[in-house]
């Protein structure tokens, strides 16, 4: 299938039932999701995501996905909305990453393993849930800025245990205190930068 009909078919086909979804008053997304699963592998196969040209197309839509969710992102507001997320981002982190560690080793993974997949439970889709409370104009709001908190502290602590499952990845190394600290000290490093930047425009502006 040439590269230009199959655009015109997701973006044609993903409005239409992104626009029956907001109908019924869920989030479009909904819609544009189930139209990825209806065209693709899983259902009607008419469009093969590893075609030709058509990765590319799906990186950029991520990229804008994610820049996006960027615009929204505002340090003022999660410190503000710290208080009420800790405790929501704790338990329903601690409950997915739990659940998928006990289920990997159930079926007969190793350790190392259910740590991976247990963090993978673990991650929440940021970029996702803000488009979500974009659609249903949830996103200024407390409940709003709660979710989003969570979701980044959610999303810190699967990044810390990412990062220490790919250090230890290697037959030669194994789970040390210098691995936790030198994993823990890049996500700081990397929050840092990100403070700073934020500062400097603060300032600036």
């Amino acid at each position: 299938m040439e590269i230009i009909i199959v655009i015109i078919l997701v973006l044609v086909f993903s409005r239409l039932l992104g626009e029956i979804v907001e109908r019924v008053h869920l989030p479009a997304v909904i819609g544009e999701v189930a139209a990825g699963i209806i065209l693709g592998p899983t259902a009607l196969g008419w469009i093969d995501p590893e075609m030709e040209g058509f990765r590319v197309l799906i990186d950029i839509g991520l990229f804008f996905l994610v820049f996006t969710s960027g615009l929204e992102f505002s340090l003022i507001q999660i410190k503000k909305a710290s208080r009420e997320s800790l405790p929501i981002s704790f338990m329903g982190n601690n409950i997915a990453f739990f659940s998928g560690l006990i289920m990997a080793i159930l079926m007969g993974y190793d350790f190392e393993t259910g740590i991976f997949i247990g963090a993978a439970f673990s991650l929440t889709a940021l970029a996702v849930a803000l488009r979500v409370l974009s659609d249903i104009k949830k996103e200024d709001t407390l409940f709003g800025r709660v979710v989003i908190t969570s979701a980044v502290y959610d999303d810190l602590f699967s990044m810390f245990i990412l990062g220490l499952v790919f250090s230890i990845a290697s037959p030669s190394k194994g789970v040390s205190a210098g691995i936790i600290v030198n994993v823990g000290l890049r996500i700081a490093l990397f929050l840092a930068i990100i403070y700073i930047i934020n500062s400097v425009f603060r300032w600036r502006y």
